[in-house]
């Protein structure tokens, strides 16, 4: 069990998505993969170390758009689909780090990093967008 010892308040004070190229023109795919991590809390927990970088623990959450330059395909009904991770096949724009102040003046980075873009092969949303699911890691540093 995680025991708290406090909530962190905290200000964003740089915040850019992940941007990744996608060109599948065998599956009439091609766009902007935009990716955000945003924090949603900063904790610090009891009894894990003497640094802050040992204590600190993060939420966050993940959001993902899909900035279509391609073809629209609408679909009436959604047929069970299968996931190709494609992780391989995108090009990197830009992974930027996001930063926090948090009230004592220490900033927080969190850079996220991809482990998996899986594109749900066969599914479309309700504009005709392909539908991807994003796995990966926060990265978390400290500096005073």
């Amino acid at each position: 069990m995680i025991n708290i010892k406090r909530e962190f308040d905290y200000e964003i004070k740089k915040l850019e998505p992940n941007i990744y190229d996608i060109d599948l023109q065998d599956k009439g795919i091609k766009g902007k993969l935009v990716v955000y991590a945003v924090v949603t809390n900063i904790y610090e927990r009891e009894d894990q170390g003497k640094e802050l970088e040992d204590r600190i623990l993060v939420r966050f959450n993940i959001n993902v758009g899909f900035r279509n330059q391609g073809e629209r395909r609408y679909t009436e009904e959604q047929k069970p689909s299968s996931q190709l991770d494609i992780l391989e096949m995108v090009k990197v724009v830009q992974e930027p780090f996001t930063e926090y102040v948090l009230e004592d003046g220490t900033t927080l980075r969190t850079r996220y990093v991809p482990t998996h873009i899986y594109l749900m092969e066969g599914a479309r949303d309700m504009v005709g967008d392909p539908i991807f699911t994003v796995k990966g890691s926060l990265l978390v540093s400290l500096a005073k």
